[in-house]
């Protein structure tokens, strides 16, 4: 029986986020920012493929790719500190 060379697999998730972003700088804080309340994001999706090569040394190569897609939009209620940048309240999130 011969080995197989190569494997491939696909694989894909849809969910629901949970949890927060808050990115820090230094001594500046960022706005602590919930995913579905104060962001609007109400859906993710995720995929990844995984391609796996047997080596005639016996080893494996591997190369993965995941992905995370959010979707969602928000209106800001008020100022915002994200990533150094001050974002104006009002300003839309899509």
């Amino acid at each position: 029986m011969a080995l197989q060379r190569s494997k491939r697999d696909l694989e894909g998730r849809i969910g629901i986020p949970h949890g927060y972003v808050q990115v820090r700088e230094n001594e500046i804080q960022g706005t602590h920012l919930d995913l579905r309340h104060d962001l609007g994001i109400e859906t993710s999706e995720s995929f990844g493929l995984d391609v796996v090569r047997r080596l005639r040394s016996g080893s494996d190569l591997r190369l993965s790719v995941d992905a995370l897609l959010l979707y969602g939009s928000a209106t800001l209620p008020g100022d915002v500190f994200f990533n150094g940048a001050t974002l104006h309240g009002g300003t839309r999130l899509s």
